[in-house]
């Protein structure tokens, strides 16, 4: 298991990244279709946590970066966010974190995962 921590709070600039997303509406509905997509196709189970989101989804190595290309630009559209990866087996674990004040994004995922999940079974 290894895993890659992409923060602003990891360069101590947590204070300086508004919480905010730079894509239009447009954009917005064809993250949140990526998304979805995502969660109904690979995601077995969900955690919510102060702070975090940890999402486990059945991918194996091959798989991988399309799942971390796709968060990695949520990044890019959202800085606040932190994210993280471990690999256990064929499962990747990604951990999405924010800083405080902003835990309704993390909720937001978190419905819309578990809506798409519960749609699918």
């Amino acid at each position: 298991m290894g895993g890659k921590v992409t923060s602003p709070q990891d360069v101590g600039q947590s204070e300086l990244v508004p919480i905010a997303c730079s894509l239009d509406a447009a954009g917005l509905v064809e993250r949140r279709g990526e998304f979805a997509g995502l969660f109904g196709g690979l995601l077995v189970a969900q955690e919510r946590l102060p702070r975090e989101l940890r999402l486990t989804f059945a991918v194996g190595q091959d798989g991988e970066s399309a799942v971390r290309d796709l968060f990695r630009r949520e990044q890019e559209c959202c800085p606040f966010f932190s994210v993280e990866f471990w690999r256990d087996g064929e499962l990747l674990v990604v951990t999405m974190g924010v800083p405080e004040g902003a835990d309704g994004v993390l909720d937001g995922f978190a419905e819309m995962a578990a809506s798409v999940v519960n749609r699918g079974h």
